[in-house]
């Protein structure tokens, strides 16, 4: 069993307490607690003259991690959780904290800057004090499990506006999850964007109500007071019925520091649930029985949620969202390279592909056996446009290739996909269509890349072609066929489960993820190498294995596409 701190470390326990003694502190342990095995410190020090009571709470694993300082009677304005109190004396204190500091250290060191930057308003005295990050007093709040509505962040509400209606897109109410599609103002009204809308089609009315200040209430039911002390009609709930009983949802906005030291938008919802909200007067005359069921308010998660909010992380990717890129092949390496193309905010995504999930194919396939049976292009447009909406997922179902007196037109099916697209990502793996792609792709004078696995998942090959490139497609299989270019290692064993109607390759998905995500980010310079850059290569060939089989760190080698002496396939169209 593993032992305390204290126990491996008495001698630090010991330390810690003189060290405060030096201090003209006299430290107490809490023998409650110590009892329980934790070790929680309360003493009282003086700032600014005024003696203040602390409480030190030390972790499990003190001490690899931090302890918290507690000091509710300083009520901070930054740096401290306006509700439990706890200090925030470390910037990234899980990054910054060493396990040579100490709790006596800080009070010299770093509590007396905490306390002037937390109390300061002006933020030109706090600058090159405190790091520049945004406070907001929504993070401390504790809320229903798993329920979260979205909202943009890009959204303003005018001085002077301080109620309105609202409309939440839900796809459930227990526990709500959902978006703001709607809230109006006084003579105007604010609507999110029409991805969000289609997300979420399923329409719940709502209020909201705008206070001057943050309210520090953790009892949803208190904060709900405190709303309606300001605005009356927020305390009569305003049922409306839903699957499974009556709803009623009130939205609270207040000001909050959404960048540092500057104040924008904070939001929190309050829910009152109801099994049957009316009186017993009400059941009486209608002549039910049924015990009336409010549950106690809850208080619900605003998560920020706009096309602004989805581009912060990945600010060099803002161009993708007008590209469309066309998918052929989405089996193990295209299904993620779609997903990872979505992640980064593609515009439009067009994905084409035949074959269906098969349930064992999802030891390296990314949606599980509950897409088992599912066209695969299908089941992962529906995955894309439920969890990234901003992506707009286009799909066909066709082998490429199959010759086939009826059915669609081969060349129409291209066509359509290929229409206004900026890349023709290859991912079918297979010689014969990709030749036949990357002359299609030729033809059409855009650019195309391919991407395929080495048998056993041994490495892999990536490589781009632009319309202006003096190479083709088989000016790189000549390449890799002389060893200019030099081929992945492979292992040439195959299985065939049951049931499978042909042999398959050996290999595991996290082997296969690195070719994937290379493949992905030369579609990314290729589309927008301008603002995301361009890498000083075309072909990218990834070796995991050496020739006898055994494992390497994995090594990618990079070439140019130059055009081969024996090709005669090389004139660019135009």
């Amino acid at each position: 069993m593993l032992r305390r701190w204290w126990q491996k470390l008495p001698e630090r326990l010991e330390f810690e307490l003189e060290a405060l003694r030096s201090l003209g502190i006299e430290p107490s342990i809490d023998d409650d607690e110590f009892g329980r095995g934790r070790v929680v410190i309360t003493f009282t020090y003086s700032v600014d003259g005024d003696p203040t009571s602390f409480r030190a709470v030390f972790p499990a694993l003190y001490p690899q991690l931090p302890f918290e300082l507690y000091a509710p009677d300083l009520g901070l304005k930054h740096h401290q959780n306006p509700f439990q109190g706890n200090l925030c004396l470390l910037a990234d204190p899980t990054s910054n904290w060493r396990p040579k500091y100490f709790l006596a250290q800080f009070l010299v060191d770093q509590l007396p800057a905490v306390i002037a930057t937390g109390r300061t308003m002006d933020a030109a005295a706090a600058a090159g004090i405190e790091q520049r990050q945004a406070e907001p007093v929504s993070v401390y709040y504790e809320y229903e499990p798993n329920s979260v509505v979205l909202v943009d962040s890009a959204w303003r509400i005018p001085p002077g506006e301080n109620k309105g209606d609202l409309q939440l897109g839900v796809e459930m109410v227990s526990p709500l999850r959902g978006a703001v599609v709607l809230a109006t103002l006084s003579s105007d009204r604010i609507t999110a964007d029409a991805a969000i809308e289609r997300r979420y089609p399923s329409r719940v009315a709502g209020r909201w109500f705008s206070v001057p200040e943050p309210i520090l209430e953790q009892e949803p039911s208190s904060l709900l007071e405190a709303v309606a002390d300001r605005h009356p009609s927020a305390r009569e709930p305003a049922w409306q019925q839903v699957p499974g009983g009556f709803i009623d949802i009130v939205g609270v906005v207040f000001p909050e520091e959404t960048a540092w030291r500057e104040e924008g938008l904070g939001w929190v919802f309050i829910v009152r649930r109801a099994r049957d909200p009316r009186s017993r007067s009400e059941r009486r005359k209608a002549g039910s029985r049924g015990r009336s069921m409010v549950s106690d308010p809850a208080l619900i998660r605003s998560d920020r949620y706009g096309r602004q909010d989805a581009g912060a992380r990945i600010p060099r990717l803002a161009e993708l969202s007008q590209k469309t890129v066309t998918v052929i092949g989405t089996g193990a390496i295209g299904a993620p390279i779609a997903l990872d193309l979505a992640r980064a905010g593609i515009g439009t995504l067009r994905l084409l592909e035949h074959d269906h999930i098969e349930a064992a194919t999802t030891v390296r396939w990314p949606l599980g056996i509950a897409a088992a049976g599912c066209n695969k292009a299908e089941a992962l447009g529906d995955h894309i446009a439920t969890n990234w909406p901003y992506t707009h997922v286009e799909g066909a179902r066709m082998r490429v290739g199959a010759a086939q007196l009826a059915g669609k037109d081969e060349l129409e099916v291209l066509d359509a996909l290929l229409a206004g697209s900026h890349l023709l990502l290859d991912a079918t793996a297979e010689l014969s269509v990709q030749r036949a792609l990357a002359d299609v792709a030729r033809e059409l004078g855009m650019p195309y890349l391919s991407v395929s696995a080495a048998d056993g998942a041994w490495g892999g090959v990536v490589a781009a072609l632009k319309p202006d490139s003096e190479a083709c497609w088989y000016c790189i299989q000549w390449a890799m066929a002389d060893g200019t270019i030099e081929p992945p290692p492979a292992d040439t064993a195959t299985v065939q489960p049951v049931g499978c109607a042909s042999p398959t390759f050996t290999g595991a998905n996290f082997d296969l993820t690195p070719v994937a995500a290379m493949a992905t980010r030369m579609a990314v310079m290729t589309l927008i190498g301008e603002t995301y850059g361009e890498g000083a290569w075309d072909v990218a060939v990834l070796a995991l294995r050496d020739a006898e089989g055994r494992p390497l760190p994995g090594s990618w080698t990079t070439y140019p596409a130059t055009r081969h002496p024996r090709c005669t396939n090389h004139t660019p169209h135009h």
